[in-house]
């Protein structure tokens, strides 16, 4: 086995990613894992292109074989969980998530996944729970803002829907984002607000729903993205 070689058709599959070619990425990756057999990087690749592919199974495949090699990883821990979702086993999606939540308090990502997976399975009170564990401290971030506005009504606490409304109104929300500005669409329609502010809400979300990405730039988007992309944790 020849550890050079492998890390050369990972490289190759990064480059064919970014260019949009997922089939012959696949291809590299699968080769870079039978090159270096313990190395979980290219199975995480390979699950990565898997997944925007829409073939969720080989992209399980792909996650647990990476997990195999290392329990701990959060990246194949997330993307496991989010791969899961995907195929509607939310529940099984759940326990990966949770130890990865466990591992990464501080990862916006993992937490965002579990929030996910407990509003699917109807968990409500444990998705509030934890996010006003994972709130002091956390950078703001889309994810968050709108999550703590959605939950203000659960918490009971005015101060919550004072906070997030107004950076749920002024989030520079991105062309991938527009299901998280719908939240805010969403919860806007019940607060005590302007008629313009309303209005410029709506043509906010128009504009979002209209704009469209390349394939090479939407393959890294949305909310149930995979947590890791084939160069880099966060790419």
């Amino acid at each position: 086995m020849s550890p050079t070689l492998a890390e050369a058709h990972h490289n190759c599959g990064a480059l064919l990613f970014a260019r949009g070619n997922f089939d012959a990425a696949a291809r590299s990756f699968d080769e870079a894992a039978k090159h270096k057999p313990a190395w979980p990087a290219p199975l995480l690749a390979l699950g990565h292109v898997h997944f925007h592919s829409g073939r969720y199974a080989d992209a399980q495949q792909a996650f647990e074989r990476a997990l195999a090699l290392d329990a701990d990883s959060i990246e194949a821990l997330g993307n496991l969980g989010l791969t899961l979702q995907r195929r509607s086993r939310w529940s099984v999606a759940l326990a990966h998530l949770q130890r990865a939540r466990a591992l990464a308090p501080a990862d916006v990502r993992v937490w965002f996944a579990l929030r996910t997976s407990l509003l699917l399975l109807g968990r409500v009170e444990e998705a509030v729970e934890d996010f006003l564990r994972f709130e002091p401290g956390a950078p703001l971030s889309a994810e968050l803002v709108t999550t703590g506005l959605m939950f203000s009504r659960f918490v009971g606490d005015p101060a919550y829907e004072a906070k997030y409304l107004p950076l749920a109104l002024e989030w520079p929300y991105r062309s991938d984002q527009a299901d998280l500005a719908a939240v805010t669409v969403s919860r806007a329609q019940y607060c005590d607000l302007p008629r313009e502010t309303l209005l410029e809400l709506y043509r906010k979300y128009d504009r979002l729903q209209q704009q469209l990405l390349p394939p090479a730039a939407a393959c890294a988007s949305a909310i149930s993205r995979p947590i890791s992309v084939p160069t880099s944790w966060g790419a």
